[in-house]
């Protein structure tokens, strides 16, 4: 997983969105939800669904 988010397409974006999200639903089920690794895929996963939100705004 790379914690730098480039520009992907929509597709892409998507998809990535999906196995950083299952991510971290197991690593929280397996690690304190405040461990350095989750708190990581969390910030990720924030900024994918950033990006995804200002993809959408854009496509209007």
């Amino acid at each position: 997983m790379c914690m730098a988010v480039h520009t992907l397409s929509r597709k892409e974006l998507l998809h990535e969105i999906e196995v950083v999200r299952t991510k971290m639903h197991f690593l929280s089920e397996k690690m304190m939800r405040t461990s350095d690794e989750v708190v990581k895929t969390s910030a990720y996963l924030d900024q994918l669904l950033n990006q995804y939100q200002s993809l959408q705004i854009h496509e209007r």
